[in-house]
């Protein structure tokens, strides 16, 4: 080869090294856009200010790779009319060799980013599946549990209600078996049904202020304190302990009175039918009923020790009154 260029050529081959080198960097340019962004990304084409388009990458790359080797091609070929000589012609074809095998390496390593690309994507697409696979049954396990919790809270509002209504039962037992006091031995001497204010008056000013000093006096001794009749005091008294014992009040004492019961001994010598009887024939209706009647007549005939055997779990219910009732009997 005469590597010896003419003098007028040089300049040519200048300029078109400055043009290849050019071309070159378009070319790398576009294979840097098509690895980063993959090759449907889009640029903007300008012509200066002048927005003249959108091309893709993929054809960016190949327009650039097709000018550049058309191109060098021209360049190859007036390079090789130039020189003739068997060394310029070894070198050309190492030249060529050198080129195939950048060319080749460019080809292996565009293919091997592309199959690096493919290969995360398809493994990006794997792991996304996996994912929407774990949502959807920690989906169906969450409609699961409040389904169940649904269920959990009706079980739980009907327990509540069915707990209600066994707690008002229990109030309803309790109130039966405890039934409330109308007077107890501390009361005042004015609240015994059949004493008013001159009774009162004379009670208190013999001294007699509470239940318990009313009750435990001697009915002769307390008339002549009083100034009251004996018939009057025994009366009183009599009221006086009916209301000490739970549940009479002063509405039972006056409805036992106009039927001619007016002690505790006195009512417990009735039954509860005949007694119920006569309250219905003296008030033309039922005053008090049946339950209520047996009620009383049980609780006196325990409060004045009558048929204490039969009636003895009735004490259970009235501790209080049963041992006020020892006392005074």
């Amino acid at each position: 080869m005469s590597a010896e260029y003419k003098p007028g050529s040089s300049k040519a081959y200048l300029v078109f090294g400055f043009l290849m080198f050019w071309l070159c960097l378009s070319v790398l340019h576009a294979l840097i856009i098509l690895i980063s962004n993959g090759p449907d990304y889009l640029l903007v084409v300008r012509f200066f200010s002048l927005e003249l388009g959108y091309l893709s990458a993929k054809v960016y790359f190949l327009f650039s790779a097709s000018v550049t080797s058309f191109c060098f091609g021209v360049f190859l070929y007036y390079l090789a009319r130039d020189i003739k000589r068997d060394n310029s012609y070894r070198l050309f074809e190492m030249f060529k060799d050198v080129v195939k095998n950048s060319e080749e390496h460019v080809k292996d390593y565009v293919e091997g980013k592309f199959g690096q690309i493919s290969m995360d994507q398809y493994e990006l697409s794997k792991e996304f599946k996996a994912f929407n696979e774990s949502a959807f049954k920690t989906l169906e396990n969450m409609g699961s549990v409040l389904s169940e919790l649904k269920d959990f809270r009706e079980r739980l509002v009907g327990q509540e209600s069915a707990i209600k209504d066994l707690k008002k039962a229990v109030d309803d037992v309790k109130v039966r078996l405890s039934p409330n006091y109308y007077l107890t031995v501390n009361s005042d001497v004015a609240k015994v049904v059949g004493v008013g204010k001159k009774t009162a008056s004379a009670l208190k000013s013999a001294g007699i202020k509470r239940v318990l000093e009313l009750i435990s006096e001697d009915s002769k001794v307390l008339a002549e304190k009083t100034g009251l009749s004996e018939s009057v005091v025994t009366k009183i008294q009599a009221a006086a302990k009916m209301l000490i014992v739970p549940g009479f009040d002063a509405k039972v004492v006056k409805t036992l009175q106009r039927v001619g019961v007016s002690s505790l001994e006195d009512l417990a010598l009735y039954s509860p039918m005949e007694l119920y009887t006569c309250i219905v024939r003296a008030y033309g209706k039922e005053m008090l009923s049946f339950d209520e009647v047996a009620f009383y007549v049980r609780a006196a005939q325990l409060y004045t020790s009558k048929n204490a055997g039969v009636y003895w779990p009735l004490a259970v219910a009235f501790p209080e009154g049963w041992a006020q009732a020892k006392k005074l009997s």
